[in-house]
């Protein structure tokens, strides 16, 4: 891995320049932040003895059952109950409308506001980037050769022992919404999104998918689980970040 140093008020257009080059390049490049940033993923590296293995065990890992045992009522963890009503009601009205269009002979127009989804072209789109609005002095860039952005984890060995869930949960997303983490700290995740969801429907599942990961950006952010679902439509850039 090669790390590259950028003025923190460049960083977020050097970033930009990277991703849209990785085609060429071959190399993902990730925002790993200031001093102190670089030495805890130094330090996270320096504990790996062989990434295939985490890859290998990601492969086999069952995500979704792990999601429904996170929202089973036996479990603890999950989000209370008495908020499904809402997030049920919320999705039913979307589709009710949309029922009504094509009913109308509105077919068109239903598939603009709910239907197909479109791909962001690298580097076509600005980032946005919550990192990049009070940048450190000098940023560090991590230019990474590994054949899918989600393998990062068990290259750089974030998360410990569970790199291969955090391997295994972003394959994922990286697989259906086209996210790819961007931004890797210690605390903090940052994905761009090249197919955002585009239905309440979808939008909701999201949300319960990463209200299991992180709890926090519901805690502490967006309050509940149907604001995280009404934030992530058509959002090209998710937030994740641990207190």
């Amino acid at each position: 891995m090669k790390i590259i140093e950028v003025p923190g008020d460049k960083a977020l257009q050097e970033l930009t320049r990277l991703l849209a080059k990785k085609a060429v390049t071959g190399l993902h490049p990730v925002w790993f932040g200031g001093n102190s940033d670089i030495t805890f993923i130094a330090e996270g590296r320096s504990r790996v003895k062989n990434p295939k293995t985490s890859i290998t065990k990601s492969m086999k890992m069952n995500i979704d059952e792990m999601i429904a045992d996170f929202y089973s009522p036996d479990s603890n963890d999950g989000e209370p109950r008495e908020e499904e009503p809402a997030e049920e009601a919320w999705v039913l009205e979307e589709e009710q409308e949309t029922g009504d269009e094509l009913e109308e002979g509105s077919e068109e127009e239903a598939g603009e506001e709910s239907g197909e989804e479109s791909e962001v072209t690298d580097g076509d789109d600005e980032l946005d980037l919550y990192c990049s609005r009070k940048p450190p002095h000098t940023v560090h860039i991590g230019l990474l050769d590994i054949d899918e952005p989600w393998q990062m984890f068990a290259h750089l060995g974030w998360g410990g022992s569970d790199s291969d869930f955090q391997c295994a949960l972003h394959r994922r997303w990286q697989e259906e919404w086209g996210a790819e983490v961007i931004v890797l700290q210690e605390s903090i995740i940052e994905c761009r999104v090249l197919r955002p969801p585009q239905t309440r429907k979808d939008a909701m599942r999201l949300a319960r998918e990463q209200y299991f990961y992180c709890g926090d950006i519901v805690s502490q952010g967006t309050g509940s689980v149907l604001e995280l679902a009404d934030a992530l439509l058509d959002c090209t850039s998710w937030f994740f970040w641990w207190d």
